[in-house]
């Protein structure tokens, strides 16, 4: 922690009063602290300098594999994906620990390093990128699986399988421009009930635009993350944005209406309020309701190719 002085901490990000609601200390049941709040600076710049503390200690022993690997010969042949499964919020928006749509909880790093022999034809090749270049391209922890299937020479389409995510590789291929490949425009993200009946949502995203439905309150938000990564700025009431509201909206409606989800999420084209929580997946037993249900974590990323 001596790395980082905690006078030096970067401020926690506010909203211009969308997130005033979050000041108030909500305690989570039955694990103990808060999930938001206002705390005091004091206390922040503690909680912040010991996770920036964190992520460099993991960051050291991520070089020593890398060194590892370089030192045995293995770079070579070796496919490396970087990211994680959710970030923490640190008091953004009085909001802490993860589980939320917001940028500081849901999204995160994908980074991919190929072989330094790049990927043979039948396994993906060959790469067409530079290394350090960044794609727009909106990637999820679902595309991991399908990325290394077809890197170790699988493919899971030949083969009759079909999985949610889908193989980075492409991008790879493509080079610099990636317009022409067939890839998602959004991912959805949803997280059932967790620390309060009220944190209970599903949301949209391409990178570019956000949109979330707050399930418990029926409320919606949308975000400009071009013009405002930070989410200072809930966009959904102003008029400028209401045909933008309306088409994520929409697409929301469309995913739950093509998924089956019946009428507990979606009525006459209509987003439903659902107090209770509700699990949807085809791995789970069919149930119409399930109260109180464990979550489920979803993120959204940003590729990067070092």
């Amino acid at each position: 922690m001596d790395l980082y002085n905690p006078e030096k901490m970067p401020r926690a990000w506010r909203g211009d009063s969308w997130d005033d609601r979050f000041a108030i200390k909500f305690n989570s049941t039955p694990d103990p602290g808060i999930w938001a709040g206002n705390i005091t600076w004091d206390e922040l710049k503690i909680s912040r300098q010991a996770y920036y503390a964190s992520v460099t200690y993991v960051d050291e022993w991520i070089g020593m594999v890398y060194d590892m690997l370089e030192m045995r010969g293995l770079l070579k042949n070796t496919l490396i994906i970087f990211t994680a499964d959710h970030g923490d919020m640190l008091g953004d928006h009085y909001h802490y620990r993860k589980g939320y749509p917001y940028e500081g909880s849901a999204h995160v790093p994908f980074i991919v390093r190929w072989p330094d022999n790049g990927l043979p034809p039948e396994q993906g090749g060959p790469v067409a990128v530079d290394r350090g270049m960044t794609s727009e391209k909106v990637v999820e922890l679902r595309d991991i699986f399908p990325t290394f299937a077809e890197a170790s020479g699988h493919s899971l389409s030949a083969a009759g399988k079909e999985v949610d995510g889908a193989s980075v590789l492409a991008l790879l291929r493509a080079g610099g421009d990636t317009r022409e490949v067939a890839w998602r425009e959004w991912i959805d993200m949803e997280h059932d009930i967790c620390y309060n009946v009220t944190n209970h949502w599903n949301s949209l995203t391409d990178g570019k635009m956000k949109y979330i439905f707050n399930a418990y309150s029926a409320t919606e938000q949308l975000f400009d993350l071009t013009a405002d990564p930070q989410e200072y700025h809930d966009i959904s009431l102003s008029p400028d944005y209401a045909h933008e509201l309306a088409a994520w909206r929409n697409r929301l409606v469309d995913q739950f209406t093509a998924e089956g989800r019946g009428v507990l999420w979606v009525q006459d084209g209509k987003l439903m309020q659902r107090v209770k929580g509700q699990l949807y997946s085809p791995n789970y037993p069919k149930h119409d309701v399930i109260a109180n249900a464990s979550m489920t974590d979803s993120a959204d990323a940003s590729i990067a190719f070092p």
